[in-house]
């Protein structure tokens, strides 16, 4: 996986990667596009797992913050419901060093995005309107 990660940028600066080997959670993952897919073909439940059910336990919303319920945007257990609930979307993203990736799924239409850049430029917007094509009206205006 080394051999083939390209460098991260920030404002078209080479950085180094971020590793945190005691908390690598918190930004010193790597992964591939054919991982996420396939971890998103799983939460699809487009190819059988044995982690079936636990993973449509995560889709369920299990958190809003009490402060600013009426404007707040439910949370699952590591994924986060898009405001608009007639799309039935779920994702995620990530950013480090250098890095920024997103991951979604859209429960309705059975398809799954991720995303992985090598620039800590946002591509969130990007990711929700492959998710759901009404969504870029919205992201035009």
């Amino acid at each position: 996986l080394c051999s083939r990660l390209a460098p991260g940028h920030v404002r078209r600066k080479r950085v180094s990667n971020w590793d945190i080997p005691t908390i690598s959670g918190a930004g010193a993952l790597r992964s591939t596009v054919d991982d996420l897919l396939e971890f998103l073909s799983a939460q699809l439940g487009l190819q059988p797992s044995p982690l079936a059910e636990a993973m449509k336990l995560t889709h369920d919303k299990k958190w809003i913050p009490a402060c600013v319920r009426e404007s707040s945007i439910p949370i699952g257990m590591g994924w986060v419901h898009h405001k608009d609930q007639e799309a039935s979307i779920l994702w995620h993203n990530g950013q480090t060093g250098g890095y920024h990736s997103f991951i979604g799924i859209n429960l309705k239409r059975q398809v799954g995005v991720a995303i992985l850049t090598n620039s800590t430029t946002d591509f969130d917007q990007a990711g929700l309107a492959l998710l759901e094509p009404k969504l870029l009206k919205s992201l035009t205006n």
